[in-house]
């Protein structure tokens, strides 16, 4: 099997614990994986910078607006009022497919479930029904 020196840590590797690099001669990163891991560390500045960002780019929301809701929803998904602290995801922001105007947050679940039923209340009046008489 082949093997690899780690540029960071010296030690001598099999090539599967390196990253391929296309730019290096032998197709893979100068350091480790273990070592790349190790040296980056996701500051709380990176990920608002990053909230900020794509807040901005996906909903021409700012972070601020973002907050203001969150706020008025008291950390709550907007349908199924679990709070934010319960959940491993930050509350998503719901918007229309149609239009894209900004709905609400909501908690990753509703807002699958708000896509798979294609934003339709015909759709959910149906599931409602059926839940009804099939339900538990």
């Amino acid at each position: 099997m082949a093997r690899k020196e780690c540029s960071k840590c010296g030690v001598e590797k099999c090539t599967s614990k390196f990253n391929k690099d296309a730019t290096k001669s032998d197709n893979l990163a100068s350091c480790c994986k273990e070592c790349k891991r190790r040296s980056y560390t996701y500051t709380d500045e990176m990920y608002l910078r990053n909230k900020r960002n794509n807040l901005m780019a996906k909903f021409r929301l700012s972070l601020e607006d973002y907050n203001k809701m969150f706020d008025d929803q008291k950390g709550c998904c907007a349908i199924c009022e679990t709070h934010q602290s319960k959940l491993s995801r930050s509350l998503a922001v719901d918007h229309s497919h149609t239009d894209g105007h900004i709905r609400a947050l909501l908690c990753q679940q509703c807002n699958t479930a708000l896509g798979k039923f294609k934003d339709s209340v015909d759709m959910l009046e149906k599931a409602v029904g059926y839940l009804e008489k099939f339900g538990e």
